[in-house]
């Protein structure tokens, strides 16, 4: 993570921190710390702070779901309800430290359910019907969410209902990608695949640039162009740190 972070984040809050919006050491080391985010929201790279914190909380997760088949799903669906439940209660109290993070409290449950999944392929388990349970409820939250927003009710959280159609989605993906035969195609998801930190950070970097120049991110032809860039880069940081680890 420090490898990709330190050298895009660094270049990246420099620019913003001292060149564009002329503030202060100290909100310098705030933002590159990712400290800004759990105390002020700021989330342009919130993604990096989550993701180390739950690496490392794997073990202690993956430990929780150690024992049989049977024991470990109870314990998944009870986690899962007890966590889904705190979230719910943060979200309908309004608390300002659930506003400032819950883009990364709520991806704590696709991440369960992850090593959940993670556990039964490690102990060889047959899937049976857990995985398609999961992909079933990601599609019913999905339209239930659907019909009720068009009714003009939002009583259902837009994240709740995004952590499992993402996991649905990105299981029903998997499946498809297994039976294709394709070489080029899957070569071209390998390549993807080896730098999707690179390119999430680069991204969300060049993005957050343009609109502080007010540059409109949402214009088709601009967004082309800064995913081209933020693509072109990450090729470029991969074949650097390829190199670098060569020559090691």
């Amino acid at each position: 993570l420090l490898i990709a972070y330190i050298p895009i984040a660094g270049i990246f809050w420099i620019i913003k921190d001292f060149l564009v919006l002329n503030d202060s050491f100290s909100t310098f080391i705030a933002d590159f710390s990712i400290i800004s985010f759990w105390i002020e929201g700021k989330r342009t790279v919130w993604f990096m702070s989550y993701i180390a914190i739950m690496y490392l909380c794997f073990p202690m997760i993956f430990s929780l779901l150690k024992g049989d088949r049977i024991s470990c799903g109870i314990k998944a669906i009870v986690f899962l309800s007890l966590l889904c439940t705190l979230l719910l209660l943060m979200h309908y109290g309004g608390y300002t430290f659930y506003v400032n993070t819950e883009v990364a409290l709520w991806r704590v449950l696709p991440f369960v359910v992850g090593v959940y999944l993670g556990a039964m392929i490690f102990n060889k388990w047959e899937l049976y019907i857990s995985p398609f349970i999961i992909v079933i409820l990601g599609i019913v939250l999905k339209m239930v969410y659907i019909v009720l927003t068009i009714n003009g009710n939002t009583i259902l959280p837009a994240r709740l209902v995004s952590c499992f159609w993402a996991v649905s989605l990105a299981y029903l993906f998997s499946c498809i990608f297994e039976r294709i035969k394709n070489q080029r195609l899957l070569n071209v998801n390998n390549m993807l695949s080896v730098m999707t930190l690179e390119l999430y950070l680069l991204h969300v970097c060049i993005r957050s640039l343009l609109r502080d120049f007010n540059i409109p991110t949402h214009n088709v032809f601009v967004f082309v162009g800064y995913v081209a860039v933020s693509l072109l880069l990450s090729l470029l940081c991969i074949k650097i740190k390829r190199r670098y680890e060569c020559s090691r």
